[in-house]
């Protein structure tokens, strides 16, 4: 009996084609710092590099933050060291490069964790394009 499914089944599908999966592409995010690195510049200038182009810039850069995470280590970080007044962030979008720029006004703080955000839900400009689908943490360690 079960030869004989499966010859069924082989014969049935033997028009079809070759079988497709289609897996569909979302928006992606590449950040500079890169995750993990350390002896970072002070005077550092954050990257997030999309995949595709995204439907709204202005949205997209609220969505992208810059937060202290204190003393090292990084996976362990002491929060009461972030002491130093948060510099602001000037935030701008090359639009034809797809890259978000964040620029500290201040040279951050020495020696300190410091992590990146990218929030999930940025939408692509191509309707073919899926949201970004995840929070993104990108965590670096400035020179001493």
């Amino acid at each position: 009996m079960r030869v004989w499914l499966t010859a069924l089944v082989a014969l049935a599908c033997s028009g079809c084609g070759d079988f497709e999966i289609v897996v569909p592409a979302a928006l992606s995010a590449e950040v500079v710092p890169s995750h993990g690195s350390s002896e970072v510049s002070r005077d550092v200038e954050i990257f997030v590099f999309f995949s595709s182009p995204v439907a709204d810039r202005d949205a997209a850069l609220d969505d992208i933050e810059l937060e202290c995470l204190g003393a090292p280590p990084c996976q362990q970080p002491s929060t009461a060291a972030c002491t130093v007044q948060f510099p602001t962030l000037s935030r701008s979008f090359d639009g034809p490069n797809q890259t978000a720029r964040l620029v500290p006004d201040s040279s951050l703080q020495a020696d300190t964790c410091f992590v990146v955000r990218v929030q999930q839900g940025i939408e692509a400009a191509n309707e073919d394009v899926g949201a970004f689908p995840a929070e993104v943490r990108s965590s670096f360690q400035t020179r001493p």
